[in-house]
């Protein structure tokens, strides 16, 4: 099946890509001449050649003779020509003018046939079978059909391309095969040297490039000419000069100086006019010249330039002086200056059609606004108002712009001037001055379609020449009535006088800032000012020294209201009158008599502590009235009578009524309250007496006998021993030696008397001690005794029916005595507590007795096998540590020393036994030799060890008796394992908290087990290498590879101390605020043994703060420990304790919110009265809704914020983490302090048991919101039941908590009687709940 073509798809293609490239041709700079005959439609694609050339394009009619002939014309005067007939009546009609005039001149006319061929229908008039025919006959004719756009495109370019270039570098490739030959001069870039057909490809040329030529070659093979073809490229620079041949700049244009310019509403050409700086024709700047390749002159352009003005800002034109020149109805040749910057440029173009080419350019020049000012143009106004607190111009003034140009259309905004400032300003006498007056901070205060061209002349940053006045507002004092004051002497006058008055500061304007009053009205008499202490009478009132204070106070003036205003001050009723001062004298110095007379000289004062107007007790009551109560006096044994010490209040009959003095007066009842106060005297006088003062410890209580005596004013001497009112206190009997002391207070003296009385200690005897029976035993270490091996008894003091014990530490101390070897030693003993001096005491360590089970000597050697011809260490452990002086082979005296012999058959082996320093270990040295023979069934070798007997001079130093040990070795011909070894060395010290250690051994022989043991597994246990730490102390561990068929077994040890751990107790850190609760404390331990436990090893693991948590400030939390007894382990000997403390940081407590009922603003447009609507700041609140004024209050309390900046989320629901945050800002918590924004919230609720914290993101129900408020106010008692339809569905634990907040009106219905306990609460109803709630704790 053959292939199908859409023939009328392909053909429309190519008249598209016709019309386009002929159109792309005319942008790219080519200069032709297109001429057809009426057949092109503005709207097809070669239309757009006529819409935007039309100076280039000439409609010949339907006359195709004539076209192709005029063609033939233009082609003739020089001009390229691109002639479009329609096809079919092209060949026919026009046959001898394309013969003739084109093909027989040769000239250069592109014949572009459409609709040729069969392809245009119509009918045998349209369809010309015969043109190909035609045209190939005619010399100089190239014929192209070309099919589609590609072609097409093709076609066009091998039409211009032998005849046009441009000095930009523009070329076309025709076809592929196009080389750029050679690389480009420096300043060229070409972009690609292999050119593809039917692209552009554009040479950017720089200044570098000038006079540099490149050319472009086409073989003929592949180009559609068939010849070769090269196109050579040249850059010529381009330079326009005067007449003079000098570089043609703006200055030779214009003087740009002059540009510059206030505005005046000039129009741009006059502008431009003004500042030219040609002188006439003859100038040699008038002209305009392109210097030519070789440099000359040879073409004026001066009428194909012309001025551009342009706007800096914006970059448009906004005056062409072709409009002025060449076209004055332009729509720039009347255009007027306006104010900004600019910039000129002049222009060339050689022809219509050619893009412009800047030949040069001026600076930046200014057109400044005009100044002006602003002036009343009513001159009976004047610009002043009372003080308002804001910088507003007064209303109905009649302001406007001054010195504007005519008809320019500039007006003023009044609204955007204010003073400069706000507050009354004053001259130095205090008289008001005027304020300057300005706009307002980023405002114009200009309007109008000109107003950009006029500045406001300022001066100080104020409108020059515009001022104004803002007087003092009048603030009126007005002095409540006497009534209301109610003042009688004594009374605080000149609180009264600073208070008892009222002002109209509240009925000020709310912008006002408003002043503060301090000082006081003033009381006068006459003309003359009375001053405190003021007295009974009337008085009238005067402003005083009244002032105001504050920012604003210079903004007011103050004024007492009209009229007089008088106080009436009364005299004041005694109901108290008492003595002054504390009438007094010593005990036995008067009789009652006397000092009730001394009583009567004292001045009088009222209840509260004031003297009277200097009157005497005498003027209120006389001697007569006044008697001490009875049973008060003491009888001496002069028979005087005399007071004893106390205060007395006396007593007075038939009290007067009457005025006293000035200011006072007194009636029946007024209460007399006369003191007189009879002194003790000192405990000085008092005489003690002991029967004795020294006495020595004898195990008995003994202690002297007190006496106590008195001599008074009147030199008697009283017995004060056996009175009632005399108190012997302290210690007057004693056991223990020491300093005792008795002290002596009686009711009639002042202070006490001390004596002292002592037991000395009892002298300290070496007879008092004995060694317990249990005494140290030689081990071969040196060893410690201390006092506790000491019995000590008192003989000469029975306690029970026996000796008195002696307790070390209580009774005496003993110094430590050290020792080795057994022997007696001196131990000194010192006396303490009741016992005094030193004695030496004699103490001993024992002989180690080596019978029964207490054995010198191990039982078994570490091996019984030695090999031939090997040197074999063997050891054998000792109770005792023992010195290689005191071992010996035995030479038949037994000298005191372990001795051994070697015995069996010895096979010539060589023998040497010493002692390990300071270990409990004997070493066996056996060397035996190459030649003897190996048993392993029978013994070759017997050791045999002994100690000193008590016989025949072999008594040892520090062992008794004695024991025979044999050791059995075997010689083999096995090898010990020499490379094995423990890896971790010989020794290590270790903490117990570390738990374990790891130990390793390495060097077994082939097929040899290892196996681990402990010397001391209450110390350290060992599994396959792994030491398991019991306890701190000393343990070695043995690790032995056992025996093989070629080697013997092999042992090595690893010395191991494990140290007591330390373990770090914490006390946990907290901050808190002042007065809430204390935050729970807790303490940490850490560095204990892996395998043990807090709970195992601690009884108590606790931390504290020395601070109940109501004062602001830092203190240390103390953590404390104590350990577990009675478990698997002493604790004690396992750990040390060390403490860290924390701290506990209490903030200040913030200041709670009292009353959170909203402030209402006077004048505030928004319906709640709140300084800020809440419904202007979230798009999501309507002000029409019910929650409107919850959601008020509890935005501008900060209680509540949006969700968003712009929305506020009414209907969703209020988290729990909500809830906390709104009832701590409510309490007053601070709630900005914390990590998230409800962290503290949260943790006050905590606290305080509101709520458990959890799940803070989720929504809340109705009955939990009321739970948490029935909470805050302490879970109050309650009564009734619910009656909702829905009663039922509250939960149990909320049933109080809703029964409450019904009650008190937090929550209602939601319709239907429903109480819905169950739902959620949106933030509106969380809102409106809140407010309520607020309204019943504030009550």
């Amino acid at each position: 099946m053959g292939n199908t073509f859409d023939f009328d798809m392909m053909l429309s293609s190519a008249r598209e890509a016709y019309g386009e490239e002929l159109y792309k041709m005319a942008c790219e700079g080519l200069d032709f001449v297109f001429t057809y005959s009426d057949n092109v439609a503005p709207s097809s694609s070669a239309g757009k050649l006529l819409r935007e050339f039309p100076e280039r394009c000439f409609n010949m009619g339907i006359a195709e003779p004539d076209q192709v002939g005029a063609s033939a014309g233009l082609a003739l005067a020089g001009c390229t020509v691109f002639s479009q007939v329609f096809g079919p009546f092209l060949p026919l009609r026009a046959a001898d003018q394309i013969h003739t005039d084109i093909a027989y001149n040769d000239v250069k006319v592109r014949l572009i046939g459409t609709h040729a061929g069969v392809t245009a229908g119509g009918g045998p008039t349209h369809n010309d079978i015969a043109d190909l025919a035609l045209y190939r006959a005619i010399p100089n004719l190239t014929v192209v059909a070309p099919a589609g756009d590609g072609t097409t495109r093709n076609v066009l370019d091998f039409a211009v391309y032998d005849q046009y270039r441009r000095s930009n570098g523009f070329a076309k490739a025709l076809t592929k095969g196009w080389l750029v030959k050679g690389d480009l001069p420096t300043g060229m870039t070409f972009g690609n040297k292999s050119l593809t057909a039917g692209s552009i490809y554009e040479v950017t040329v720089t200044k570098d490039a000038v006079g540099k030529t490149f050319t472009i070659t086409a073989p003929a093979a592949k180009n559609v000419a068939g010849t070769d073809w090269t196109v050579k490229v040249t850059a010529v620079a381009v330079e326009f000069v005067n007449g003079a041949g000098e570089p043609y700049t703006i200055g030779k244009l214009l003087d740009t100086a002059k540009l510059s310019k206030v505005y005046n509403r000039d129009t741009w050409h006059q502008v431009i006019e003004g500042a030219s700086a040609v002188t006439g024709p003859n100038d040699k700047n008038s002209k305009v010249y392109i210097r030519g390749a070789e440099g000359q002159n040879n073409v004026e352009v001066t009428q194909k330039i012309w001025a551009e003005v342009i706007d800096k800002t914006t970059g448009q034109t906004v005056y062409d002086a072709r409009d002025s020149l060449a076209n004055p109805a332009g729509p720039t040749a009347s255009a007027t200056e306006k104010a900004g910057t600019y910039i000129v440029k002049i222009f060339y173009r050689e022809k219509e059609g050619d893009a412009p080419i800047e030949v040069c350019s001026s600076g930046e020049f200014t057109i400044s606004p005009k100044p002006i000012t602003i002036e009343l143009k009513d001159v009976s106004q004047t610009i002043t108002k009372p003080y308002d607190g804001n910088t507003n111009l007064p209303g109905g003034l009649e302001l406007g712009p001054k010195n504007t140009v005519e008809n320019d259309r500039v007006n003023l905004i009044p609204g955007n001037l204010e003073f400069a400032q706000a507050d009354v300003k004053l001259n130095g006498d205090g008289t008001v001055d005027s304020i300057p007056i300005r706009v307002k901070a980023g405002m114009d205060c200009l309007s109008g379609d000109d107003a950009g061209n006029y500045t406001v002349e300022l001066e100080d940053g104020n409108i020059k020449g515009l001022t104004g006045t803002i007087n003092k507002r009048t603030i009126v004092v007005t002095p409540k009535s006497s009534d209301e004051v109610n003042l009688t002497y004594g009374d605080d006058v000149a609180k009264k006088l600073a208070s008892e008055y009222t002002t109209n500061i509240d009925a000020l304007p709310t912008t006002c800032v408003k002043p503060t009053i301090e000082g006081s009205m003033a009381l006068t008499t006459g003309e003359t000012e009375a001053s405190a202490p003021y007295d009974a009478g009337e008085y009238t009132v005067a402003l005083g020294n009244l002032s105001l204070t504050g920012t604003s106070a210079g903004n007011y003036q103050l004024e007492l209201a009209s009229g007089t205003h008088t106080w009436t001050i009364n005299r004041k009723l005694l109901t108290k009158v008492k003595n002054s001062g504390l009438p007094n004298s010593g005990f036995g110095a008067n009789t009652d008599k006397g000092c009730i007379s001394h009583l009567l000289r004292m001045f009088a004062k009222d209840a509260d502590g004031s003297l009277i107007e200097g009157l005497y007790v005498s003027d209120f009551v006389d001697e007569s009235k006044l008697s001490f109560p009875s049973n008060t006096v003491v009888t001496g044994p002069s028979g005087k009578q005399y007071p004893v010490p106390k205060t007395y209040t006396l007593t007075v009959t038939d009290k007067p009524t009457k005025d006293i003095g000035r200011n006072y007066c007194v009636d029946e009842t007024t209460v007399y309250e006369f003191d007189y106060t009879v002194n003790k005297l000192d405990a000085s006088l008092l005489t003690v007496t002991l029967t004795g003062d020294t006495y020595t410890y004898n195990g008995m209580e003994q202690g002297p006998t007190v006496s106590v005596t008195y001599k008074n004013q009147a030199n008697d001497t009283l017995d004060l021993t056996s009175l009632s009112s005399t108190h012997v206190t302290g210690t007057t009997k004693a056991t223990d030696a020491g300093t005792y002391t008795i002290t002596v207070t009686s009711d009639l003296v002042s202070g006490s008397k001390t004596v002292t009385w002592k037991i000395d200690p009892k002298m300290i005897t070496a007879g008092m001690f004995t060694q317990k029976s249990h005494h140290p035993v030689y081990d071969g270490t040196e060893q410690t005794l201390t006092g506790s091996v000491l019995d000590g008894k008192d003989s000469g003091i029975t306690v029970n029916g026996e000796n008195k014990v002696l307790k070390l530490g209580t009774d005496f101390t003993a110094a430590e005595v050290k020792g080795t070897n057994a022997g007696e030693y001196t131990m000194t003993v010192t006396g303490q507590g009741n016992y005094t001096g030193t004695a030496n005491v004699k103490v001993k360590i024992d002989k180690f007795v080596a019978t029964g089970e207490n054995l010198l000597l191990s039982m078994s050697i570490s091996s019984n096998q030695v090999t031939r011809g090997k040197t074999t260490t063997l050891y054998i452990d000792t109770a005792v540590l023992l010195k290689s002086d005191e071992l010996e082979q035995f030479n038949g005296q037994k000298e005191g020393k372990v001795t051994w012999v070697v015995g069996k058959n010895t096979p010539n082996a060589t023998i040497n036994v010493e002692a390990l320093e300071n270990q409990k270990k004997l070493k066996v040295t056996v060397t035996v030799p190459n030649d003897a023979p190996p048993d392993k069934e029978h013994a070759q070798i017997a050791i045999t060890l002994q100690t000193a007997f008590n016989v025949d001079g072999g008594t040892h130093q520090n062992i008794e008796s004695g024991q025979v040990r044999t050791y059995q070795l075997y010689v083999t011909d096995k090898e010990q394992q020499e490379n094995f070894k423990i890896d971790q060395g010989e020794s290590g010290t270790y903490s117990y908290s570390q738990g374990s250690l790891q130990l390793t051994a390495s060097g077994s022989a082939t097929g040899s087990t290892v196996t681990w043991s402990s010397s001391d597994t209450s110390v350290a246990t060992v599994d396959n290498g792994k030491v398991t730490f019991v306890k701190p102390g000393d343990a070695t561990i043995t690790a032995t590879a056992s025996e093989t068929d070629d080697y013997a077994a092999t042992s090595d040890t690893y010395t191991l101390t494990i140290t007591k751990g330390q373990v770090t107790v914490s006390a946990s850190s907290a901050t808190m605020t002042a007065n809430d609760p204390l935050p729970g404390f807790s303490a940490t331990a850490s560095g204990l043994n892996p395998n043990d436990s807090v709970s195992e090893v601690f009884q108590t693991l606790t931390a504290s703060a020395a601070t109940d948590g109501k004062t602001a400030g830092t203190f240390r939390v103390t953590p404390n420990a104590t350990f577990k007894t009675g478990g698997r382990k002493n604790w004690s000997e396992c750990y040390d304790l060390y403490f860290v403390a924390g701290t506990l940081t209490v903030n200040p407590a913030q200041t709670a919110i009292d009353v959170v009922l909203p402030i209402i603003i006077g004048g505030n447009t928004c319906a709640n009265g709140y300084a800020n609507c809440a419904c202007e700041s979230f798009y999501d609140l309507d002000a029409s809704r019910w929650y409107h004024e919850a959601i008020d209050w509890a935005y501008n309390l900060g209680l509540m914020n949006g969700t968003t900046k712009s929305t506020f989320g009414p209907n969703a629901a209020a988290t729990r983490a909500q809830t906390w945050t709104m009832l701590a800002r409510i309490a007053g918590q601070d709630t900005r302090r914390s990590s998230t924004w409800y962290e503290v919230g949260q943790k006050w609720a905590m606290n305080l048991g509101i709520t458990d914290g959890t799940n803070p993101m989720g929504s809340l129900t109705r009955e939990q919101l009321a739970a948490m408020l029935y909470r805050y106010v302490g879970s109050p008692a309650v009564n009734g039941t619910l009656t909702f339809t829905d009663s039922a569905n509250v939960s149990a634990w909320a049933r109080n908590a809703m029964i409450w907040a019904v009650q008190n009106g937090i929550l209602d219905g939601v319709g239907g009687n429903r109480l819905n306990p169950k739902g959620t609460t949106t933030r509106a109803q969380a809102a409106a709940i809140f407010m309520r709630f607020s309204k019943l704790i504030n009550k």
